[in-house]
């Protein structure tokens, strides 16, 4: 029994939770370029070069690992191309969820790459939105427009965070909030447009001490602001 082999070596060992020791990283911003210097060619092709690349680790030169970068399994229906995605639902390939991404041609098998064509994502959308309800004026303090009339907000933001209960205190350990966080929070508004005040976050509150101001006619008018 002790002869035996154990196969410990071939297992992956994990560091913290989702780490992997022995994976090997993936060169995503080199096979961005491959692909963007093989538009017009066909799968076989790219396929062939992807496989024997010796840029590419040996575990990621797969057929599988190539359909995360290309939309290999397409067909037309309705004059239009479809994309068939993780689940194997059919998906048009058309809209903004659609850009910046390589599809593979269902009838000349060549590889297209969909630009981005410019439509405004999802967060520069909201950042206009906001432009109705919410000035920024310095971290901790800020312009928002609630139920019509404009209020001047400060506040501070928490630096610590509810951790796991300590059966030795008793209590909760308070665990030190990133500072990513805590420049998020100092930044975004704290009222939502459904006019509720977004205090919570991952079950601890995010802001304390809130005072709120009515803004004077003069100020508004400094602000180029209006109330209704």
């Amino acid at each position: 029994m002790k002869d035996l082999p154990t196969y410990e070596s071939n297992r992956f060992k994990r560091e913290g939770w989702g780490k992997r020791r022995y994976s090997t990283p993936l060169p995503y911003s080199a096979i961005i370029r491959f692909l963007h210097s093989r538009c017009g060619q066909h799968l076989d092709k790219i396929f062939s070069e992807f496989s024997k690349a010796d840029w590419i680790p040996a575990v990621h030169r797969t057929y599988k690992e190539f359909k995360r970068h290309v939309k290999a399994d397409t067909f037309i229906q309705n004059s239009e191309v479809y994309y068939r995605d993780y689940f194997q639902e059919p998906k048009l390939i058309k809209g903004v969820n659609c850009e910046n991404f390589f599809y593979i041609h269902p009838v000349s098998k060549v590889l297209i790459h969909k630009p981005h064509t410019g439509v405004p994502t999802w967060r520069e959308q909201e950042k206009e939105r906001q432009k109705e309800y919410f000035r920024l004026l310095a971290p901790c303090h800020q312009l928002i427009k609630y139920k019509g009339v404009w209020y001047e907000y400060t506040f501070t933001v928490e630096e610590f965070k509810q951790g796991r209960y300590n059966p030795e205190t008793g209590k909760c350990d308070q665990i030190k909030r990133s500072q990513h966080d805590i420049n998020r929070d100092s930044t975004s508004p704290i009222y939502s447009p459904d006019e509720k005040l977004i205090t919570w976050r991952y079950y601890w509150p995010r802001i304390k001490n809130v005072k709120r101001r009515q803004l004077s006619g003069k100020e508004l008018k400094g602000y180029g602001l209006s109330n209704g």
